[in-house]
């Protein structure tokens, strides 16, 4: 049987609509779907997340982009559930760009609201740059001490904003955190986007077959 994996989904919002919709990429799919993962997604609001996914039999936790953290109260409110869900059933836990954001702030960090306006000369939103591997672990994984990536996120961390409870395994050369896993849970996330082509495609697909082991890989 394939894996279920829960992954959340972003809220949306247009002119031509007087309604908020939740949404995800058909990379994901995609992404996914090569992995021979089963996505089950998790709608924003639903009042028992964890019934849904008891009931879908979930082995695995994705936090998908989109949205700044405390832009929608809604989406916050669904995956902080999603997240208690996992660390009670000890389930594995990834976060993607606001994913890892999210994270940061559940086990007690902060963010960066503007990276850009803290420091212009640095290229996050829309561009790739430079990743490096700060951590033993991350380096079994991805077997590069340093590759590209890309990035489109604005918000962020360093060091400074990290949860105490969380470790850095990726920095980008000016400190940004761009890797992070739980001290004790199967839980990590990361600010670039594994669901995007982009250049660091093989250490991507690394990443998530190590964490489709369901807690028992490096990163755990």
């Amino acid at each position: 049987m394939k894996p279920r994996i829960a992954i959340s989904l972003r809220s949306v919002t247009t002119e031509a609509y007087s309604e908020v919709r939740d949404a995800i990429s058909r990379d994901w799919v995609e992404l996914l779907s090569d992995l021979n993962v089963l996505p089950i997604f998790i709608p924003n609001g639903i009042n028992t997340p964890a019934e849904l996914m008891d009931a879908t039999g979930i082995s695995g936790v994705i936090l998908s982009n989109g949205n700044d953290v405390g832009a929608d109260p809604v989406r916050d409110q669904t995956e902080r559930a999603m997240v208690e869900y996992a660390i009670k059933k000890n389930l594995p836990v990834v976060g993607i760009c606001r994913g890892l954001q999210f994270l940061n702030v559940y086990f007690g960090g902060s963010l960066i609201k503007s990276i850009k306006a803290q420091s212009p000369d640095e290229k996050h939103t829309g561009a790739n740059h430079l990743v490096r591997i700060v951590d033993h672990k991350a380096s079994k994984v991805f077997k590069l001490d340093e590759f590209q990536v890309n990035s489109y996120h604005d918000q962020g961390l360093t060091e400074k904003e990290l949860a105490s409870e969380l470790i850095a395994f990726a920095k980008s050369p000016e400190g940004i955190v761009e890797g992070a896993y739980h001290s004790k849970f199967p839980i990590y996330g990361v600010q670039w986007h594994p669901e995007r082509k982009g250049p660091s495609a093989g250490q991507d697909k690394a990443m998530l077959i190590d964490w489709l082991k369901l807690g028992q890989g490096v990163l755990k």
